[in-house]
């Protein structure tokens, strides 16, 4: 069984992760450059939250899926990052033409 140092060095070189770059940035940045057909990004991970934002606690009843962001939190520096992703990558909607904001 590898050692938690083993499986953080892994990661960075797999990630080519540099030092000033968080886990979590290098992880979203592997994902939307993969050939996959779908990238898909939880809020968690972009706005780099603890484990306190868990959604779902498996072979657990209730408590599950409680988690909201707030809308403080997606922030324009977020909102940039997400479209730094999805734009280097190549996986923006070419179709969409307009996103409305929902009114409450």
């Amino acid at each position: 069984m590898k050692s938690t140092i083993q499986l953080v060095s892994t990661f960075a070189r797999y990630t080519n992760r540099k030092e000033y770059e968080s886990v979590p940035h290098a992880m979203l940045r592997t994902v939307f450059a993969s050939v996959s057909f779908m990238a898909i990004a939880t809020m968690q991970d972009l706005l780099e939250l603890d484990g306190s934002a868990r959604m779902n606690f498996p072979s657990t009843l209730g408590g599950n899926w409680s988690w909201r962001m707030t809308e403080d939190q997606l922030t324009p520096a977020v909102e940039q990052e997400l479209l730094d992703f999805t734009t280097i990558y190549r996986r923006e909607n070419k179709d969409l033409k307009e996103v409305k904001k929902v009114e409450k």
